[in-house]
């Protein structure tokens, strides 16, 4: 045995060893320069799931001039992106492994990257090239950022002050659009005489077909502006030809295509463009800038709740007739784009900044790669008012999948922070089908689609293991979402759906049973019974509803539901912390459990104010004490220390009370991402310890989770007041249920007072026969009773005397049948209601606009009008039938507490029905006096629409 144990710890030892040597040997480039620092990999084209295009980093990455790029990961086919530039007749690659006679490799010295652009900088002979990938950002222009191009641009400045002569070119092969390269390709040269637009598809094509993550269904282009002065050529030919014709500087490209379509794999027909500059220059006097795009119409297939599919375009074709136009305006559009993008920078920077260059770091690395999982869409080319939006994401058990339900949780924060409307148009498909007869279940789905772009709610009605996360995760964003926008027509339109979930909560989420988490699961299958994390996200989750319930004036559910949600986070707490409060058990009971609480989270986003800040206290000292341990974050929980999550460690970082504690774990992820340790996108699945990503089928490459590293910025942001169009058609709602109107203050006054007597009278008519009715009905089932307190005194052994043998009290859950908004369960005599609301404003950073490539910026904008934002339909409601009753699963008193708690607080069946008649007398008066004093509101028209 002790041979065992010394083999054992040798091993450790060893690997540990090994380890230690592999992140020593990292290093980043060692022949130039990279702002801000060395990353996994950096962005070329990144503008949709398909047009995106990266070169690898991580240890002692090749120059951009010796690799191709490479659709993410880095394992997938390479894409044939070539650039070169001839100075003095000779020629020097810029980008490609292509090898052409007379064309040598050009020396790169720089590399800068930002949130829209990737820089680098090269010598070619005598002069310097700057060629510049730009990627724009406009979250709050859907024309423009579903555009789906993207910019690359060179110029070139003399490095011995002498003219010199100059010929820059570019191409790409059919790699972009053929996952298969054996595929027949086929191709469309136009040139308008100032603009040069290529492109090239799949003769065969499949449409919303994936192979090798590359659509099927796709039409790649490669565009140029003409510049006055020079000379523009183009060929659409063999990859070798374009290429040598280009290096050599007597002869421009053929200006013509071949006739016959063939494999892309085939000669690689290649779209060049090339520009020959006048004469001798020391300096370009403008960029030469190429456009390279991907382009799918229809790009996503969207069933409709009447089980009808809907083909669905890119916005963009709101704005233009064809692609064609699409493609020049965007090329016109360039100098506007590069002062949007440099503005967008500097405002992004500075707020990050405002925290810590980690921080800011953190932030440049992950934006763009979250908005381009997206694809906006609308239902025809003109129809504005209800636009969607698909995200792409994976994960181990879901590949490819469409509107993934906790990926899209953990990139929710950088929505809200840029354009809480994009999170609304996420949303949208999600709420729209469930909130239909075709749902059966009680929970929430995992998605709305299981093979991108496909969001055909294939499986969506299977039954699966993440029922609190996923539908904790939809109450607390649909939240979030109104309180960024101010836009409550989600709540108004789905309020039957999100209080049926809220339901569903209250009967599942204090003790998990075969409940998953998102997280937990990533490198396995464990089934998180008793997961207190679990448990505080469906906490949160039913308090969210709360919330909701108050702001579309449903009293009883928001006093309802708030209840809950107080007892059950007192009920968590008195179990979950431990005894010496060194930590939150990460299961019930099992005080040697860990981890990341980091579904506190919500609660600071939406203020909720409702987990103890003793909590938020016990997590800063064990954060502040672990996080040391490991050089690249906190794993999820100590059971598996070898998987951490960046958002879990972000959102944990967001709510700790230390600053010094926050920024230390800020900067873990900073290491995760700077180390040299991995070579494609920013990964959100990693290992703590060693620093490598972890890749799980590509689960949480190039992720849109990492859209949580906004969360600091989101917590920042100001919560607006909610409007709610519609308010007086929420079922339940004070508004549905109005008072008789008043043609004067006097005559007001006198009705209202008729009005209060009435009530008064009707209400204790019914009182006094319910109550003699709800005697009789004790007295027949359970024996007679002089005291309703008797029957209190009389609870032994876990049911009350007088039940027939063998009858035994189930754990308190929701009513199936008194599920309605006048319900009101038996208050927990040991948990007082407490109204939850907002306590406080915070107000985003600001920073000035910066141009940082000197041009000017130019504030109209010809050729092109943003649509305006559409407008939704404030009487648009849909009642959605009552789903039955999902998991009777409840917490038990051995689970939860001891036993006379849970029966005295939640099972005094006998005084129920009493109390609930006080109760609705109570908030019928309460209804008259508002309805009375009620000032009238003026409804903003809302900024978004549910698709028809």
């Amino acid at each position: 045995m002790s041979l065992i144990i010394s083999m054992f710890l040798l091993l450790r030892l060893s690997l540990l060893l090994l380890f230690a040597a592999l992140a020593v040997s990292q290093t980043g480039p060692s022949l130039w320069t990279i702002a801000p620092f060395n990353p996994p990999a950096y962005s070329l084209a990144l503008r949709s799931p398909y047009l995106n295009t990266w070169n690898a980093q991580g240890n002692g990455p090749a120059p951009l001039t010796n690799v191709w790029p490479n659709l993410w990961p880095a394992s997938r086919p390479i894409l044939g992106w070539y650039a070169s530039v001839v100075v003095d007749g000779q020629g020097y690659r810029i980008m490609g492994a292509a090898n052409i006679p007379n064309v040598t490799e050009a020396n790169q010295t720089a590399v800068e990257f930002t949130p829209t652009r990737t820089s680098l900088l090269f010598s070619a002979g005598p002069m310097q090239i700057n060629a510049t990938f730009l990627n724009p950002i406009e979250p709050t222009d859907l024309v423009r950022q579903s555009l789906p191009f993207s910019y690359f641009y060179l110029s070139a400045t003399s490095t011995d002050g002498n003219a010199h002569t100059l010929r820059m070119y570019s191409d790409i092969s059919g790699e972009f659009m053929a996952g298969d390269t054996s595929q027949i390709a086929q191709w469309t040269p136009v040139d308008s005489g100032q603009y040069v637009v290529l492109s090239m598809q799949l003769q065969t094509q499949q449409a919303f077909t994936e192979n090798d993550n590359h659509a099927q269904d796709a039409t790649e282009y490669y565009t140029f502006k003409k510049i006055a002065g020079t000379t523009t050529s183009w060929g659409i030919t063999q990859d070798v030809v374009n290429r040598g014709l280009a290096s050599n500087l007597s002869k421009p490209l053929s200006n013509t295509a071949d006739p016959t379509p063939r494999p892309v794999q085939d000669n690689w027909p290649t779209l060049g463009i090339m520009i020959d500059w006048p004469g001798s220059i020391t300096e370009t006097p403008e960029p030469a800038v190429w456009a390279i795009g991907l382009v799918r119409n229809p790009s996503i297939q969207y069933r409709l709740t009447d089980g009808t599919f809907q083909k669905r375009s890119p916005y963009f074709l709101t704005a233009f007739s064809d692609v064609q136009s699409a493609a020049q305006f965007f090329l016109d559009d360039f100098s506007n784009a590069l002062a949007s993008a440099n503005a967008f920078d500097a405002k992004l920077q500075a707020a990050g900044s405002a925290l810590s260059s980690d921080y800011a770091d953190l932030l440049t690395l992950s934006v763009g790669q979250v908005l381009s999982s997206l694809d906006i869409t609308i239902a025809n080319g003109t129809d504005v008012s209800g636009p969607i939006a698909g995200m792409f994401s994976q994960s181990p058990d879901l590949q490819s999948s469409v509107n993934t339900v906790d990926v899209l949780y953990a990139a929710f924060p950088m929505f809200l922070y840029l354009n809480p409307e994009l999170g609304g148009y996420l949303l949208a498909p999600l709420l729209e089908y469930q909130d239909s007869a075709a749902y059966t279940q009680t929970y929430a789905a995992r998605n709305i689609g299981t093979a991108y772009p496909n969001a055909t709610a294939d499986h969506i009605t299977d039954a699966h293991d993440f029922q609190v996360e996923e539908t904790a995760n939809m109450l607390i964003m649909v939240l979030a979402y109104s309180q960024a926008s101010g836009n409550g027509t989600f709540i108004s339109n789905h309020y039957t759906l999100l209080s049926d979930w809220a339901e569903f909560l209250g009967n599942t989420t204090l003790t998990p049973t075969n409940q998953k988490s998102a997280d937990v699961a990533v490198t396995g299958d464990l089934s998180n019974n008793n997961q207190t994390n679990t448990a505080l996200k469906g906490i949160i989750g039913i308090a969210a509803m709360a919330k909701m319930a108050e702001v579309a004036g449903v009293i009883g559910d928001q006093k309802r539901f708030n209840d809950t949600a107080t007892s059950y986070i007192q009920q968590w707490a008195s179990n979950a912390v431990a005894a010496d409060n060194s930590h939150i058990d990460f299961f019930y009971g099992d005080t040697n459990s860990n981890g990341l609480m980091y579904n506190v989270f919500a609660d600071k986003l939406l203020q909720l104010d409702l987990v103890p800040e003793s909590v938020y206290q016990v997590l800063t000292v064990y954060y502040n004490n672990i996080a040391a341990q490991n050089r690249f974050g906190l794993p999820l929980d100590n059971q598996d220390t070898s998987v951490a999550t960046s958002h879990s460690m972000m959102f944990a970082a967001s709510t700790v009370t230390n600053p010094t504690t926050q920024s230390f774990m800020v900067t873990q992820l900073h290491n995760y991402v700077s180390a040299n340790l991995n070579n494609t996108a920013f990964t959100a699945a990693y290992n703590p310890t060693t620093g490598f990503g972890v890749d799980v089928s590509v689960a949480g490459v190039n992720s849109p989770a990492v859209g949580s590293m906004f969360s600091l910025l989101a917590l920042n942001a100001s919560v607006k007041s909610i409007n709610v169009p519609g308010r007086s058609t929420v079922p339940g709602s004070a508004a549905a249920n109005p008072s008789p109107s008043h043609t004067g203050a006097i005559a007001g006054g006198v009705v209202a007072g008729v009005v209060g007597v009435v009530a008064i009278g009707v209400g204790i008519f019914f009182w006094i026969r319910r109550r003699r009715n709800a005697r009789l009905h004790h007295e027949n089932d359970y024996g007679t009773y002089s005291d309703p307190k008797d029957m209190a005194r009389s609870y032994s052994g876990g049911k009350p005397m007088g039940l027939a043998p063998g009858t035994a009290f189930e754990p308190f859950r929701y009513s199936s049948t008194n599920t309605g908004s006048g319900y009101t369960p038996s208050s927990d005599l040991y948990s007082p209601g407490l109204e939850s609301g907002i306590t406080q404003t915070h107000v985003r950073s600001t920073s000035e606009v910066q141009d940082l490539a000197g041009l000017t910026s130019v504030a109209a904008q010809a050729g092109y009008v943003a649509a305006p934002v559409p407008e939704r339909d404030s009487g648009y409601f849909r009642t959605r039938r009552r789903g039955e009753s999902g998991s009777d699963l409840g917490p038990s008193a051995s689970q939860v507490g001891g036993a006379s708690e849970v029966m005295i607080a939640k099972q005094s069946l006998v005084n129920e029905e009493l109390r609930s008649e006080v109760d609705n007398l109570r908030r019928d008066l309460e209804r008259i006096r508002e309805e009375q004093g009620r000032a009238v509101l003026d409804e903003a028209p809302p900024s978004y629409s549910d698709p028809v």
